[in-house]
This record gives C-alpha cells, sequence and structure tokens, in this order.
C-alpha cells in the first residue's frame, strides 16, 4: 500500500524536476558556447 503512493509521489516528483534539470544544462551549454565563439 505504501509502496505504490511512494512510487507515484517519486514519477511525479522526477517529470516535474527533470525538465528544470535539462533546461539548466542547456543554459550551461549555451552560455559555453557563447564564451568560446
Amino acid at each position: 500500500m505504501g509502496m505504490s503512493c511512494l512510487a507515484m509521489r517519486l514519477v511525479m516528483t522526477v517529470q516535474v524536476v527533470e525538465p528544470l534539470y535539462l533546461k539548466e544544462k542547456i543554459v550551461e551549454n549555451i552560455e559555453k558556447f557563447m564564451k568560446e565563439v
């Protein structure tokens, strides 16, 4: 009972956090690229 609830919460958290994390990575890469150019 408790495990499935925990798993659902984990999945929902990942779905929220992952795009933010990816966006930060993309911004970092763009900043590096701009410095090199």
